[in-house]
C-alpha cells in the first residue's frame, strides 16, 4: 500500500465513498482547468451547453441550480473571453440563446479527455463486469432518491450519455 493511501477507519456508507471519489474528480477537473487556463468556474456551464448548445440562460439556471444572475455574470465573463456566444431568440426578444464556440468546445473535448483518463484510472482494479454493475447500482441509488423527491432523474442518471 502507497504512503498516500494509509488504511483508515472512516465509515463504509455509499454517500461517504460516492462523496470522496466526487471530491477527487473535483479536484482533477479543477487542474484541467487550471492547465488551459479557464476559470473552474466556467466547467459547469460548458458541460451543460455541451449537452443543450443554444438553450436559454433560464434553462441553463435550471440545470445547474444557479441564479439567473449569477449564470448572467458567468456568460458576460465567459462571452468576452470567447468561449459562448449568445443571441436573442427571433421569436421571444426577451430570451437569449447561449452557444459554444470553437474555443469552448476545445475546453469540453479536453475535460472529455481527462475524464476518460480517470474513469480508466477508477475502473482499473474491477473487471468490466464489476464495472457495469456499479454504473447499475449507483444509477438505482439516485433513482430511488429521486422517487422519493417525486422528481424526475431521467437527465441526471443519464446526462452523461450522449
Amino acid at each position: 500500500m502507497s504512503n498516500k493511501c494509509k488504511k483508515n477507519n472512516h465509515p463504509k456508507e455509499i454517500m461517504f465513498l460516492v462523496n470522496h471519489l466526487s471530491r477527487i474528480f473535483q479536484q482533477e477537473m479543477r487542474k484541467v482547468c487550471e492547465e488551459n487556463g479557464v476559470p473552474a468556474a466556467y466547467r459547469n456551464l460548458l458541460f451543460h451547453l455541451v449537452h443543450n448548445d443554444g438553450c436559454s440562460q433560464r434553462l441553463l439556471a435550471e440545470k445547474t441550480g444557479l441564479k439567473p444572475s449569477t449564470i448572467s455574470i458567468t456568460l458576460d465573463k465567459m462571452e468576452h473571453d470567447g468561449y459562448v456566444s449568445r443571441e436573442r431568440n427571433s421569436m421571444d426578444q426577451r430570451a437569449v440563446k447561449v452557444f459554444l464556440t470553437e474555443k469552448g468546445m476545445k475546453i469540453d473535448r479536453a475535460n472529455r479527455e481527462r475524464i476518460a483518463e480517470l474513469d480508466a484510472l477508477f475502473s482499473s482494479t474491477v473487471t468490466p463486469e464489476e464495472k457495469a454493475q456499479l454504473i447499475l447500482l449507483l444509477e438505482k441509488v439516485m433513482k430511488g432518491y429521486w422517487e422519493t423527491q417525486e422528481g424526475d432523474c431521467s437527465q441526471l442518471c443519464h446526462e452523461g450519455k450522449k
